[in-house]
């Protein structure tokens, strides 16, 4: 059904074992929307989808401030339907939105805590997607934001034979595939499962040996990107 688009079926896979947050970045077309879409089908879960621009409201994203409340002197958000009620986020474009929107995202992806008028809710998020077109402009200052995408994947074109292929999958009408859906049972067990991976001295050799070779190249991933690594392992050991 995706052409070429493996290494992301995995990363998306590995985001919900782990529970961790994947970016797929890309020019058009290029089939990141539709893949996440159809992953998620599989997923017994509840789910919350929605494209992003400068113009997006909180409301649309949170759900719309309650009129009783405000009537007590409160401003408290109805969230049914919206994102702090779902377990799998798909946010389309998200670097186009506005800072009102992606600063209240950040405890929700990193401590899966939103704040509803002051209160302090838990989340069931078990992990979001991201899909955008562009890296977002320095200068706007997302840095901490995309901090939480611990999984990323540039999402190329194709080869001319896999081109051809992607034609003759078209001709054949072919448009869904044959994989069972996961319950949230069996994903719960998985994902408890995983938790309990060995971690042996041999496994945090090699992510020593990364820490260092990277900081040699004058790159420095945050300590916490090599922490919630260690969960990605164990999920990638686990598939295996």
């Amino acid at each position: 059904r995706f052409i070429n688009r493996e290494d992301e079926i995995r990363g998306l896979t590995l985001a919900a074992l782990s529970k961790k947050h994947i970016e797929l970045l890309g020019p058009p077309g290029t089939a990141k929307s539709m893949l996440i879409r159809a992953y998620a089908g599989y997923l017994d879960a509840k789910h919350f989808r929605w494209l992003l621009t400068q113009f997006t409201t909180p409301d649309e994203v949170f759900g719309p401030v309650s009129l009783q409340a405000l009537k007590e002197g409160s401003y408290r958000r109805i969230p049914k339907g919206k994102m702090p009620e779902a377990q799998m986020v798909f946010l389309d474009e998200i670097y186009k939105a506005s800072s009102a929107i992606l600063n209240t995202m950040l405890t929700i992806l990193e401590e899966r805590i939103w704040y509803n008028d002051g209160e302090e809710v838990r989340v069931p998020l078990v992990f979001c997607a991201g899909a955008s077109n562009e890296l977002p402009p320095e200068e706007e200052g997302l840095a901490a934001l995309r901090d939480r995408f611990l999984l990323r994947f540039v999402v190329g074109g194709l080869s001319a034979e896999q081109f051809g292929q992607l034609l003759l999958l078209r001709a054949d009408g072919a448009s869904s595939s044959e994989c069972e859906h996961i319950t949230a049972a069996e994903l719960a067990q998985a994902q408890a499962e995983v938790v309990k991976m060995p971690f042996n001295a041999d496994a945090r050799a090699s992510l020593q040996a990364v820490w260092e070779q990277v900081k040699d190249k004058g790159i420095f991933p945050s300590p916490r990107r090599f922490v919630h690594t260690m969960d990605v392992m164990a999920a990638y050991a686990w598939l295996m």
